[in-house]
């Protein structure tokens, strides 16, 4: 295996060179590989986060003298190197300064959480959830999956929307069960039923940290099966500019200018449409920062309340006690908002009230579940939603999706197979990118995702195409020629125009268009 210094001196330069939107998370990543468990036993985690400093590695180039190379954002003040030296003054220190200041706050933390999983020498099993939540957070992990099995227990995390799965962990019965136990302990679930689904939201604490997760509990063949989401909770980045994080998710600048003139409408309907998990919810919670003291009274419903934002009003539905959206609506409507951010639009009451509510002078935020901006029309009229209220209240709707960006550590450059060529119109002489897996990405190809929108304005031509039709639903193909006059393009372009740049590889691009990339010469 590749020592921690040959791996520093290989990655840093690539690191401090990344340009994407997506260059925070993949230099926090590598970074906190070149880390080792030596150097960082030399400066505490409390020091490490308020200094902004990441231990990297020890080199010992005499027999009575060792140097300490560390990790510094650009600010790096001589104030902060002074009390470094102080803290480890038994080593001579070498700084390396990096570029993006929050990706190392990123890699300090995920350094000093876990890079490898020990879980074999666990003696119980809340020691063992603890190490194996601190190792799905130190991987940026989405999801953590346990599920009892017959032999014992499974864990799969879900990184960059790739599921893995954890090998050599304890198969007592006893302490799997344990593991399931514990979390309906934390999430405050009945312990007493095993047999019905349950859900719950609890916080961990992780070292100077915390992170909320949202925990679903159902029955299966050898016991239960526990899946964990971590939320941004407390951890959104309110120090970034909304500039920055719309750029970070992936926009285009004329998409920017697009979602910033509609959000300066002080009343109708934004709504957000795509897949479970392709960050509809991430997109909602940068505009609501966006807005955060431009002097606009902000609530929001949502099930649940996944990320506190200072500034904005956050309800939560809660279905034991009767609080749903339809019943909560109506309720937040007497609070004065001037935006309202509405969770998921799900059956036709509250989808009527939301888009009622866009009517009467509040600006309405909410997202649905359909392929594309062009069938969130379509979705809507299905639950119930008449075209008329559709054509009236709803002025922008975006569509997204997100892409596997290619690993940087394996990325490499090779000419595209026949099939690819053909179906995305590529020049003979064209090349792509593709990574093939490494260490680093944990032999994915993937580090990190980017997000690919579609925007469809309701244009006066659409609007009128809908109020017309009355009770009755305007035609797929109707709408997607009315859209296209007025200068829809589908979030497939954009995919394209990322492959042919070598930001992200074919299979990922062929998997966002709903293709098999073994269709066209890809695993």
């Amino acid at each position: 295996m590749e020592s921690n210094l040959k791996q520093a001196e290989r990655l840093l330069p690539a690191i401090n060179s990344f340009k994407s939107p997506l260059a925070e998370l993949q230099r926090s990543r590598l970074l906190a590989r070149c880390s080792t468990a030596d150097a960082r036993s030399l400066v505490s985690h409390k020091l490490a986060t308020r200094l902004q400093v990441l231990p990297l590695t020890i080199i010992k180039h005499q027999p009575d003298a060792a140097l300490l190379t560390v990790a510094v954002p650009n600010s790096f003040s001589l104030q902060q190197l002074q009390e470094l030296r102080f803290a480890v003054s038994d080593f001579e220190i070498e700084i390396e300064k990096m570029d993006d200041a929050a990706g190392l706050s990123r890699a300090i933390e995920s350094a000093y959480l876990a890079n490898t999983l020990a879980v074999a020498d666990c003696r119980s099993a809340p020691e063992f959830l603890q190490r194996l939540l601190e190792y799905a957070i130190s991987l940026n992990s989405s999801d953590l999956h346990i599920e009892l099995r017959a032999h014992g227990l499974s864990c799969r995390v879900r990184v960059d929307g790739l599921l893995r799965e954890l090998n050599e962990l304890p198969a007592e019965p006893a302490l799997a069960k344990g593991v399931i136990r514990k979390l309906k302990v934390l999430a405050r679930l009945d312990l007493t039923v095993e047999g019905f689904p349950q859900e719950g939201a609890f916080t961990e604490h992780f070292l100077d940290s915390s992170r909320r997760i949202r925990l679903s509990v159902i029955p299966t063949t050898y016991g239960e099966k526990a899946v964990l989401r971590f939320l941004d909770g407390d951890q959104a980045a309110q120090h970034n500019s909304s500039s920055e994080s719309f750029a970070a998710l992936g926009l285009t600048e004329e998409q920017e200018r697009t979602l910033r003139a509609y959000l300066g409408l002080d009343s109708g309907s934004i709504i957000v449409a795509g897949p479970t998990g392709c960050g509809k919810s991430t997109l909602l919670y940068s505009i609501l920062r966006s807005l955060v003291g431009a002097m606009r009274n902000l609530v929001t419903i949502e099930d649940p309340v996944e990320c506190r934002i200072a500034g904005v009003t956050q309800t939560e539905v809660n279905n034991k006690q009767g609080l749903d959206y339809a019943t909560l609506l109506p309720a937040i409507l007497r609070q004065d908002p001037d935006v309202l951010m509405i969770g998921e639009i799900r059956e036709a009451r509250s989808a009527e009230v939301a888009l009622t509510a866009g009517l009467t002078g509040h600006l309405v935020l909410s997202t649905i579940h359909a392929a594309n901006a062009l069938e969130a029309i379509v979705r809507l009229r299905q639950i119930g939603v008449s075209s008329e209220l559709i054509a009236a209240s709803v002025k922008l709707l975006i569509s997204m999706r997100l892409v596997g960006v290619n690993c940087p550590a394996c990325v490499r450059s090779e000419p595209p197979t026949e099939a690819l060529r053909e179906a995305f119109q590529l020049n003979a002489e064209s090349t792509i990118r593709t990574s093939p897996g490494c260490e680093e990405c944990g032999q994915s190809g993937i580090m990190g995702r980017v997000g690919v929108f579609e925007f469809l304005k309701v244009s006066d031509t659409l609007r009128s195409a809908m109020a017309s039709a009355g009770g009755a639903a305007v035609e797929l193909s109707t709408l997607r020629e009315l859209a296209r006059e007025n200068g829809y393009l589908s979030y497939a372009v954009e995919v394209r125009r990322r492959m042919i740049g070598g930001e992200v590889s074919p299979s990922s691009t062929l998997r966002a268009l709903g293709l098999s990339p073994e269709l066209f010469g890809y695993s």
